[in-house]
């Protein structure tokens, strides 16, 4: 099995391999931190578990 590589595909646009975002500079704007991704995931859970999707749904 050969494992294939991004950069072996030469048809592909030449990207730079670190593309993450940073929220440093809304953070500072904002004078707070935004939360991480468990934050906001476990936030999206109680959310639905509340039914907070249903209602919006009705809009």
């Amino acid at each position: 099995m050969r494992i294939c590589v991004i950069t072996d595909q030469p048809s592909l646009v030449k990207r730079p391999h670190d593309m993450s975002l940073s929220n440093q500079k809304i953070c500072k704007l904002l004078g707070r931190k935004l939360g991480d991704v468990q934050e906001h995931l476990a936030r999206l859970q109680q959310q639905e578990q509340d039914g907070l999707a249903q209602e919006l749904q009705k809009l």
